[in-house]
């Protein structure tokens, strides 16, 4: 059984409320693998596509499920499969994004900087050219709730 079939059968007996203990018997696994099936299950199914499309390895699911913004996720994928990216590339690419080194953002394009801070504050961030000033800029967050927005204001608060 290919691992995309594991993910999907994960996914339809998740759905039936099973135990990842009785999962992991029903697909003659192990407990942990379950746990990385599930999180692999509940991913995008853009993301899932792309993985699939773009015939990359199954493991490369594995660094974009610490990535939140399904946006990243993808545009990550397009970049390790143009520029042939290995996992350990990925994986640097993913590590270097979460670092605090705010020093190199003057040089990053605005997708880039929209990512980068997407994956400081964990919410969909757009950042785009004001079309009427013309050193101006506007940031558009996707907050889902106020358990969120305040989770936020928290985030962007600190020092």
């Amino acid at each position: 059984m290919s691992n995309w079939d594991l993910v999907e059968r994960c996914r339809l007996l998740l759905k039936q409320k099973q135990t990842q203990q009785e999962i992991a018997k029903a697909l003659s696994c192990s407990r942990s693998k379950v746990s990385h099936l599930a999180r692999i299950a509940h991913l995008n199914p853009k993301v899932i596509e792309l993985i699939r499309r773009y015939n990359l390895p199954f493991s490369y699911l594995r660094p974009l499920l610490t990535i939140n913004d399904v946006s990243l996720q993808i545009t990550i994928l397009k970049i390790a499969f143009e520029k042939q990216w290995r996992l350990k590339t990925i994986q640097a690419y993913i590590k270097q994004l979460k670092k605090d080194d705010l020093s190199k953002l003057d040089n990053l394009s605005l997708e880039e900087l929209s990512h980068t801070v997407s994956m400081k504050v964990s919410h969909a961030v757009v950042i785009k050219k004001h079309p009427k000033k013309e050193q101006g800029f506007y940031m558009a967050i996707s907050i889902n709730n106020k358990s969120e927005l305040m989770s936020l204001i928290s985030v962007l608060c600190k020092e």
